[in-house]
Order: C-alpha cells, then structure tokens, then sequence
C-alpha cells in the first residue's frame, strides 16, 4: 500500500477487491434507501442524527432534533428529515438562521452534511471499537469528489464505483476517524468497515444522518451511550425529504 498524504491512512490500490462482499448489494438497491448505504446483512441498522446548532453568548453548543420536534410541535419518528422538521428547504438554511426568526427558537445553525461530525466521532468509535476483533485494521472510502481528491498520489488509486458515488479506499486503524480529512474543514471519511465485517458506517454526500450496520450487542450500546441521537432503521426505510410523511415538506 502507498503512504497517502491524507494523514495516517495509506491507499487501498485494489478498492474493488476491498469492497467485493458488499458493493453488489448496494449496487443492486434501489437508490434512496437504506440498503442503498448500508448492505442488508446485518441484524441491526441504526440512523445517528446529526446535531444541528445553537449560536449562544456562552458559546455553541448541539441541538438534538427531538428537541427541535418537541420545540416545532413536529413528529419526531425513525424517517424524520430535517427539512420537514423545521420546515425549511435546504436553501433556506443551509448558511444557518438569523436567531431572530421564530421559527429558529432552538437552533441557528443546521446539521453537518455529508460528515459524522466531530463531536460524534468519539462516542461512535467508542462503541464499534468494541464491535470489532480488527480495531487496528479498518478500511475507509472517501468520495472522489472532493476538489483534494485530484492529486496523483490519490487518483493512481482504484475507485470504488457505487451507484451515483465514487471513492476511493484507505486502510488504516480505527483511531484514524478522529482525524479531518481535509484542513480547512473536519470532513471524516464517508464510508468505514473493519477487517473483519462486524459493522458498516455510511455518511452519505448529501445527508444529514450517518447510517450504521451492527449487531445487536452494538445498537444497545449505542442506544446506551446517548450521544449520539440514535433512531432504529429499517433496510427499506427512505432516507430523503419524501420519505418523511409525517411532516409537511417545506
């Protein structure tokens, strides 16, 4: 394998080979649901909401969406999407909110899209180092879209190719997740999986919610720990604005 100069991963140059026991099952499910992210081989799926936030004097700090639902007189439910529960398109808050607007009584800031972020990666990697007996030996994917992906030392690696997605692979331990891919942004990587296949974690590009494969013992734990805001999932459930019907869409 060939150092990468993204930190302490080194680039998986045969990423199909890497990705042969789950990319047919998700090359195979339908786009925009779960099995599309996460193979439907596990007995658990979990969904880990991303925070939004709230600007305050004292400092920021996380919004748990139940919070906001409860704030909203929203539903708060396992296909909840952050649009319908504020009742605002992307557009409209995706630079944040001015704290002024009622609607925004909770939060001013929305959740991190496309990254687990930073003050979940902890407490997750807490729990899946446990879920794992190849801790020092994950694989990771990183979509090839990001502008820092086009350097040789990263395009001479293999792509994964998955519907409407690309990335390529690194190897590395799991301890590696608490680094920022990226230096102007903390970005993780997009997709993890130990050696072993004990569990699968999926941060899709567009999404505000990480997706998670595991076994029981691990949603418990999970669920247990508090942080993260854990929702059951289930293979088939939508993970776009219209599979929340139980909220308006904005």
């Amino acid at each position: 394998m060939a150092t990468s100069r993204f930190g302490p991963w080194d680039v998986v140059p045969d990423a199909a080979e890497a990705a042969r026991w789950f990319a047919p099952a998700l090359r195979a499910a339908p786009w925009g649901v779960v099995r599309a992210l996460v193979p439907e081989r596990y007995p658990c799926s979990a969904r880990l909401l991303h925070p939004a936030y709230r600007e305050r004097p004292e400092g920021r700090r996380t919004v748990r969406w139940q919070e906001i639902a409860e704030r909203s007189n929203r539903v708060f439910h396992p296909s909840v999407q952050f649009p319908n529960l504020v009742g605002l398109r992307l557009q409209q808050y995706e630079n944040g909110i001015d704290d002024d607007d009622g609607r925004s009584a909770s939060w001013t800031d929305p959740p991190a899209q496309g990254t687990l972020p930073p003050e979940l990666v902890g407490p997750v990697v807490d729990v899946l180092r446990g879920c794992t007996d190849t801790p020092d030996d994950c694989f990771f994917a990183l979509w090839s879209g990001w502008a820092a992906t086009r350097e040789p030392d990263i395009t001479d690696g293999a792509h994964l190719r998955l519907p409407d997605r690309n990335y390529f692979v690194f190897r590395g331990s799991i301890d590696t997740t608490g680094h920022s891919v990226f230096g102007w942004a903390f970005q993780t990587m997009n997709l993890w999986w130990p050696a072993d296949r004990r569990w699968f974690l999926a941060t899709d590009i567009d999404l505000e919610s990480t997706y998670l494969g595991i076994d029981e013992d691990g949603m418990r734990a999970l669920t247990d720990h508090g942080s993260p805001e854990v929702l059951p999932a289930a293979p088939d459930q939508g993970v776009t604005t219209a599979s929340d019907t139980l909220n308006p869409a904005p």
